[in-house]
């Protein structure tokens, strides 16, 4: 699978936030882990592999967080879980999500407790992975936590300590890379300072969605977040806890196998009992002609004139899908062109 385009959208105080978005079928929003990049981490085998396997079964959308990656750098000193909540706000109305899976990595799993809180009917279900409570007795396991000090100290000795750390199934020169280009040193104090002022325990039992929290083992990992993991667990109501020993937290391994976080994503989001989309034929007990959710999307763009190009476009999928979506709704639906499609949907109220 080839890298997918990178797109921006600008958020409400400012910043420009790149995202970009892979894959079909079940929204799956891909938090920023610590040193995000999106084109450099497809660049990372392990990274890539686990991205592909996500992909291969949702809609997968990741982004670059203020002060990361390709996203606006320079960090205010009081930045806060509040400022990183407003990129994840700006990526999920420019795409126009009504309920997604929300997956927030280490200290993206604060923002992502905030935004479930908050929005409980647009959040599916909640995954974090290797999350850190802001508890420095509970986060100190975490390699992420405890260097709080060295990257003031000495930069370049903080990035090369971390990079094989972080990455330690990956070749050092690649690591080191990412890790130089994906955030300023300014920005990445900034980081650390929220990261610490945010307390997840004092909202984590307001979480009313259903949440699976995967972690690291303490000593397994330099990213391990097992004491925050289970104290996370333990608040928020029903949440399932998974432990992983391996390099790279069940989820970031090599191949061919599928890594073992994503079958347990996947089973866990089949668990669910209710669909990713807004279903506003429910009474009805299925969609007209046995119609798609997505070739319902796709008919009612139709209808309001769009080009195939365009509907890619909206819809951020392929041109070459669109066309097969198209040709799906005309079969399904017995109409010859898209005249005839336009007057099927404003016929059944679907325009």
């Amino acid at each position: 699978m080839d890298a997918p385009p990178v797109q921006y959208v600008k958020t409400s105080d400012g910043f420009n936030i790149a995202y970009a978005v892979c894959g079909e079928g079940q929204p799956f929003v891909f938090m920023p882990r610590p040193y995000s990049h999106l084109q450099l981490q497809w660049g990372i085998p392990t990274h890539r592999f686990a991205l592909e396997s996500l992909a291969s079964s949702c809609q997968l959308i990741r982004y670059d967080g203020r002060g990361q990656g390709m996203s606006t750098r320079g960090l205010a000193e009081s930045h806060s879980v509040d400022d990183s909540e407003l990129d994840l706000v700006a990526v999920v109305q420019r795409l126009r999500l009504n309920r997604f899976v929300l997956f927030g990595p280490v200290n993206s799993g604060s923002v992502a407790i905030q935004y479930a809180v908050k929005r409980p009917d647009s959040v599916l279900a909640l995954i974090l992975w290797n999350p850190l409570s802001g508890d420095s007795a509970l986060d100190v396991n975490s390699l992420v936590s405890t260097n709080v000090d060295l990257p003031a100290q000495n930069w370049d000795l903080f990035l090369e300590f971390n990079a094989g750390l972080v990455y330690p199934l990956e070749e050092a020169y690649k690591a080191k890379r990412l890790l130089r280009e994906s955030i300023t040193q300014s920005d990445r104090i900034a980081q650390f300072r929220a990261s610490r002022r945010f307390s997840t325990e004092a909202i984590a039992a307001q979480v009313r969605v259903p949440t699976l929290i995967i972690a690291s083992r303490a000593g397994s990992w330099a990213l391990a977040a097992e004491e925050s993991s289970k104290m996370i667990a333990g608040a928020i109501p029903n949440a399932r806890l998974a432990l992983f020993d391996d390099l790279g937290g069940g989820l970031f391994l090599p191949g061919p196998q599928t890594p073992p976080a994503v079958r347990l994503i996947n089973d866990f989001l089949n668990d669910l009992p209710d669909t990713y989309e807004p279903r506003p034929f429910e009474a009805m007990g299925r969609l007209p002609h046995g119609l798609s959710q997505r070739e319902l999307e796709v008919l009612r763009l139709l209808a309001a004139g769009r080009s195939n190009q365009q509907i890619a476009d909206e819809l951020v999928i392929s041109l070459n899908t669109v066309r097969r979506h198209v040709s799906n709704v005309f079969d399904k639906t017995g109409v010859a062109n898209r005249t005839e499609a336009s007057l099927y949907a404003r016929e059944h109220g679907l325009a």
